[in-house]
C-alpha cells in the first residue's frame, strides 16, 4: 500500500511562480497538521468518525471516509486527505485551498483544487480512447508493455477541466527498435477525441537521444490529423528509471499555453508551446511504440483565467 517516493527537485516556472516539487523537510514528523493526518478525537478514542471501519486512534485519514487507508507517499497521511498524496511533505497549505505547498502551482493564491489523484493500486476504471486496453496493473503501477502501436487511456470528468497542472511519475521500461514510426509515452491533456488533444512527454529523438515534447493533435482543412509540438533536449535515454512529468496548461489569446517538464535523477528537460486548441478536455495517459509503467497522476484544476 505504502510507496514513498523521495523524488528529486523540480522546478516548474509557470507565471513568475517557481514550484519546487519534491521531499520537503520535515514529512511525516513535522507539527504542522494542516491538511488532516487523521489525528481524530485523540490517540486515547476508539471512535470511527468518518464510519470507514478504522478508529480514530488509528485511522490515517479520520476526517474523510478511506477503508481502502490508501497513502502513497507513505508520510502517515491517507490520500484521501492529503494535500499532496504523491510527495513527503509537511502538510503546509499556505492558502487554505486545499492544495499542500509542495505541490501548489500557486502556493499563496487560494483557488486551485486537487480534482483528482490516481495511485494506480489497482487497474482505473478508464477508458481507452486509443488502442485496446492492454493495460496491466503490476506492483502497484499501471503497464503497457507492448510496443505495437499507439495505446491511450482517458478519464472521464464531468464537467471537463479546463486549466490544469499534472504531475506524473513514468517510468519507459523499453523501446522499439524500428525508426519508422514515433517512439514516445507521456500524459495527456485536454482530450476531446483522437483527433483533438494536448500532450506533454518524452520522445526518442532523430536520429538518436531523447527529447521532451509538448503539442498537441489537431486536424487541418482536409480533417485530417496532425500532430504540432515543441521540443526541448533531455540528456538521458527514454528508457531507464523513473522520471517525472509537470506540465501546466493556461488559456492565452490564441488557445492554450503548455508549460512542460521532465525531470529523472538530475538531468531536467523543458519544452514550451502555443496552439489553438480548445483548452477543455480530460486527462490520461499515453504510450506509442514503447513499454512504459506508470505510478501516479496528480492533478490540480486552477480557476479559468
Amino acid at each position: 500500500m505504502m510507496r514513498a517516493h523521495h523524488l528529486g527537485l523540480a522546478i516548474l516556472v509557470v507565471a513568475g511562480c517557481a514550484f519546487d516539487h519534491g521531499t520537503v523537510p520535515g514529512g511525516s514528523g513535522d507539527d504542522d497538521d494542516s491538511m488532516g493526518s487523521g489525528s481524530g478525537s485523540g490517540s486515547g478514542s476508539t471512535g470511527d468518525s468518518d464510519g470507514d471501519g478504522f478508529p480514530d486512534a488509528t485511522d490515517n485519514c479520520a476526517t474523510a471516509s478511506n477503508a481502502d487507508q490508501n497513502d502513497h507517499d507513505g508520510d502517515g497521511r491517507g490520500d484521501a486527505c492529503d494535500g499532496c498524496p504523491h510527495l513527503v511533505d509537511t502538510g503546509k497549505d499556505t492558502d487554505g485551498d486545499g492544495v499542500g505547498d509542495a505541490c501548489d502551482p500557486h502556493p499563496t493564491v487560494p483557488g486551485d483544487r486537487i480534482a483528482f489523484f490516481e495511485g494506480f493500486y489497482h487497474s482505473p476504471a478508464w477508458n481507452a480512447a486509443i488502442g485496446a486496453n492492454n493495460w496491466q496493473s503490476v506492483d502497484g503501477t499501471l503497464r503497457e508493455g507492448n510496443m505495437d502501436g499507439a495505446y491511450q487511456l482517458i478519464r472521464d470528468d464531468n464537467p471537463n477541466l479546463t486549466e490544469v497542472f499534472v504531475d506524473a511519475r513514468m517510468r519507459v521500461n523499453a523501446i522499439s527498435t524500428s525508426n519508422s514510426t514515433r517512439r514516445s509515452s507521456g500524459i495527456v491533456l485536454s482530450y476531446r477525441d483522437q483527433n483533438h488533444y494536448l500532450f506533454c512527454g518524452l520522445a526518442a529523438a532523430f536520429p538518436q537521444g531523447t527529447e521532451v515534447d509538448a503539442g498537441q493533435v489537431s486536424t487541418d482543412f482536409w480533417g485530417s490529423a496532425q500532430y504540432d509540438y515543441a521540443q526541448g533536449a533531455f540528456q538521458a535515454q527514454m528508457a531507464g528509471d523513473w522520471v517525472t512529468l509537470q506540465a501546466q496548461t493556461t488559456h492565452n489569446d490564441n488557445g492554450t499555453h503548455i508549460e512542460c517538464v521532465s525531470h529523472r535523477q538530475g538531468v531536467t528537460g523543458q519544452a514550451s508551446f502555443d496552439g489553438d486548441a480548445a483548452i477543455d478536455g480530460d486527462i490520461g495517459i499515453r504510450t506509442n511504440a514503447a513499454d512504459a509503467s506508470f505510478d501516479y497522476v496528480f492533478v490540480v484544476a486552477a480557476p479559468a483565467s
